[in-house]
């Protein structure tokens, strides 16, 4: 299969997409089709060969008639949005006719005539259009664009007849025309027309407000040739360039630091606030920056392939997975706008045949037409998505589907693992103990002096604990892989390291129940023991806390001991823990746990050895994965934040975002429910307007609803 994305452009409104949409799909070469109107982004899974352009375009001819262009991504060019400049005038022209009929020609019927007509076609003529294009291609015509046609000219042919004093039907006639009809028959034309350009400006806007507040890539960079430095653009920079960053300044590559030092904001990226420091040989990334100090930095990778630029990639697609709601809304807008036309053809027979009057009838069955658009739902509900998903990055989160947004709604059981995850993955001193015969102090110096030549982890957490101790020179200083270090201190020779070391030496200590033991021995005693554990991130006991309050099982699959993994079990309060798994014995202890769980089982990973794992999970998670390609590649949502709490609101995310594609689908219906009923009662006494409103009105405020998932905190 060949997968393709472009740029695409033209369509009106959101259910002419998702028109579009449904038709691609149906095309003999196409697997899969996501038109997204919103970022104005299709992606294409073709079978086999891929199609060009050309019939991309002449298949969607085929019920659009909107002139639809598609680019290569990257490749589309801003236009000014002339349509909706034309569209204000046309409304000028005819509030200048409402202007001129209100206070001028009153007396002259055929004068204000002309003029209602002439508003008529300047405000509608691209609508009827349409309609005219879908029927003339033999395309289906039950769309908005045929409701609103109907609604409007159906108004305006009623204003233009009237029952004479004998009950005939005349037109025209100075005591029948009602010209108070014709303006109220233009003017839901007009509602309209302006709700649909308020809808594509709030649109327009917020795709590019969403991407503005995830878009991190910086545009310039100072190159370093030698003694000079180079102002250029920062798209061409390349692995193994130099660049000078100032305080102030925008990172604009990974890269890791030459010379220099100073505090680096992440908060673009991760949502940490908290500034990192740096020095030579830190590593940096694209998008961050630097709040304090300056530094040069070499690129480890293309300006294309740095953090930001993938990461604002991964955002640009996520929305290529719907979700659940998003699904929903397209199947229920398919039958929704025929089946009200349906029954406002019912409608118009029965109360035609039983109802007062059949001009009431047409104009209820009218109003049932209008109040029908369902381009709220079809354009708020992915809104909803799109905002939840770019207020997730903006926290650090990305979440790679709407899709995923539904499935962390829907987990039940949460798989973590333990080192690097909900631990540190670095080890502290615990405990320390020494021989009652001899002096603390001693002790602590000989065990510094000798562990202060070694680089192991270990080593180094031991000199970190024991920092005030005197430091002495050792001599004939040897490692002892998997076992130790030994080395003469003051002439005299001592040894440090684990209880096999001790079992060498044919001495016994007993063993802790977690963590490591290392320690200080000589050839006849043990004078010191220290133990050390993986120390715990701060938040995560309270992501148990928070997932356990929500009803979700939390399990940890460790490949540390079975002790070190009850210890971390027992002190975040997890259900169920196992320990001295390999990596795949961990990945059939998962699949086991999706065979039996009822719902959505979720793993939490570091994203460096669980990549099997990240992989098979209903949804993989990978936390810390800046700069790591293999998380980026595997996981579902990368926490970019090192902070398991980002699990919990990346939920909180999720939550809000169903609430309000609840609450925008239940307006909307609500609304359009109660206007179609009062059309009903009413009769011709509710007002066109209220029905253009219901519509249009409604859309808009579930549009601004959606936004608000944007504004909202923590």
């Amino acid at each position: 299969m060949v997968r393709r994305v472009y740029s695409i452009c033209g369509f009106d409104c959101a259910s002419c997409a998702e028109k579009s949409e449904a038709h691609l799909a149906k095309h003999p070469k196409i697997e899969s089709v996501r038109l997204d109107f919103l970022q104005e982004r299709l992606y294409v899974t073709y079978k086999d060969e891929e199609l060009a352009i050309t019939d991309l375009l002449d298949t969607i001819r085929e019920v659009e008639g909107d002139p639809i262009e598609i680019a290569e991504l990257g490749q589309k060019k801003e236009k000014k949005d002339l349509r909706t400049l034309f569209l204000f005038l046309r409304v000028a022209y005819c509030a200048l006719v409402f202007l001129l009929t209100g206070f001028f020609f009153k007396d002259l019927y055929w004068v204000r005539f002309s003029l209602y007509v002439s508003a008529l076609l300047i405000i509608e003529y691209d609508i009827v259009w349409k309609v005219l294009q879908n029927v003339i291609h033999m395309r289906n015509p039950l769309d908005e664009y045929l409701l609103i046609s109907i609604a409007s000219i159906g108004a305006f042919v009623l204003a233009s007849l009237k029952h004479g004093y004998e009950g005939q039907a005349r037109a025209f006639g100075n005591d029948v025309f009602q010209m108070e009809e014709h303006f109220e028959a233009i003017l839901v034309c007009m509602l309209w027309q302006l709700g649909e350009a308020l809808q594509s400006i709030a649109v327009r806007r917020s795709a590019r407000s969403i991407e503005s507040a995830v878009s991190s890539r910086v545009s310039e960079a100072l190159l370093v040739d030698g003694d000079h430095t180079e102002r250029i653009d920062a798209s061409k920079l390349i692995a193994g360039d130099v660049v000078y960053v100032n305080y102030g300044m925008s990172i604009p590559v990974d890269g890791v630091v030459l010379r220099g030092q100073g505090y680096c904001d992440t908060s673009s990226l991760t949502g940490e606030s908290v500034p990192v420091a740096l020095s030579e040989g830190s590593s940096v990334y694209s998008g961050t920056m630097l709040t304090e100090g300056e530094i040069i930095i070499r690129a480890t990778k293309d300006y294309a392939s740095s953090s930001a630029a993938r990461i604002l990639e991964l955002i640009n697609n996520s929305l290529e997975k719907k979700g659940n709601a998003e699904r929903f809304i397209t199947k229920f807008a398919r039958i929704y706008t025929p089946a009200i036309f349906l029954v406002a053809v019912v409608y118009l027979l029965v109360a035609g045949f039983f109802g007062p009057s059949w001009r009431s009838a047409v104009f209820t069955s009218l109003e049932m037409l209008v109040i029908s658009c369902p381009c709220a739902l079809v354009i708020s509900v992915p809104l909803a998505y799109f905002a939840s998903l770019g207020k997730a990055s903006k926290q650090g989160i990305l979440i790679k589907g709407a899709s995923y947004l539904d499935e962390l709604l829907r987990m039940k059981t949460l798989v973590t693992d333990k080192t690097g995850t909900l631990t540190k993955g670095e080890f502290a001193v615990k405990s320390f103990h020494h021989a009652e015969d001899i002096d603390a102090k001693e002790v602590e110096s000989i065990l510094a002096s000798l562990e202060s030549v070694s680089s192991h982890p270990l080593a180094k957490a031991i000199v970190r604990y024991f920092v005030q101790a005197k430091q002495r020179e050792v001599t004939d200083f040897q490692i002892i892989p998997g076992l130790g270090v030994q080395g003469k201190v003051e002439g005299k020779l001592y040894y440090a390291g684990s209880h096999a070391f001790l079992e060498k030496h044919e001495l016994e200590a007993p063993k802790s129940k977690s963590g490591v033991d290392i320690f200080l021995f000589d050839e006849q005693r043990i004078l010191g023991e220290i133990n050390m554990e993986d120390s715990l991130k701060e938040n995560s006991k309270n992501m148990v806390k928070s997932l356990q309050n929500d009803g979700i099982f939390v399990k940890i699959f460790s490949g540390d001991t079975m002790n070190n993994a009850q210890s971390v079990a027992e002190e975040v309060g997890a259900d169920e823990y196992r320990g001295g798994l390999l990596p795949e014995e961990k990945l059939s202890l998962l699949e086991g746990e999706e065979r039996k769980a009822n719902g959505v089982v979720c793993f939490l990973g570091d994203g460096v050895n669980d990549a099997p794992a990240l992989a098979r999970a209903d949804i993989g998670v990978a936390m810390g994965g800046l700069g790591a390609d293999l998380a980026i590649e595997e996981a579902d949502i990368l926490l970019l934040r090192d902070d398991p709490i980002a699990l919990v609101e990346a939920r909180k995310v999720a939550k809000r975002c169903r609430a309000a594609i609840i609450a925008n689908i239940a307006f909307a219906l609500l609304v359009k429910a109660v206007v179609m009923v009062l059309a009903m009662t009413l009769h011709e006494k509710l007002p066109m307007e209220v029905a253009v409103l219901s519509d249009t009105g409604v859309s808009v405020i579930c549009i601004l609803n959606s936004l608000l998932l944007l504004r909202r905190k923590k």
